[in-house]
């Protein structure tokens, strides 16, 4: 990860091939709050769908932390529902 999510659930990540990818989402509230416990230099295997219609942007479709990255789990975290048919961005 090589910019931290902000408040809108975008953020920079960039692979192993050294290329660089403009998340503009996620495709499930539980993706966005496993992303926003991470913080930037984060390794993170993610599964990317396009954002049509939002330039180069992507949107994360799958996240696998390894437990060395993974930071403690949080009880009494509760996820956030979204009204249906959003994606992630706002």
């Amino acid at each position: 990860m090589t910019v931290e999510q902000n408040r809108y659930g975008a953020m920079t990540l960039r692979s192993t091939a050294d290329r660089t990818y403009q998340v503009v989402g996620s495709e499930e509230p539980a993706i966005e709050e496993t992303l926003a416990r991470l913080s930037a230099g984060s390794e993170v295997t993610v599964t990317l769908t396009r954002a049509h219609g939002r330039g180069d942007g992507w949107y994360v479709a799958a996240v696998d932390v390894p437990e060395s990255t993974s930071p403690p789990a949080d009880p009494g975290a509760t996820a956030h529902s979204r009204p249906p048919g959003r994606r992630g961005s706002r």
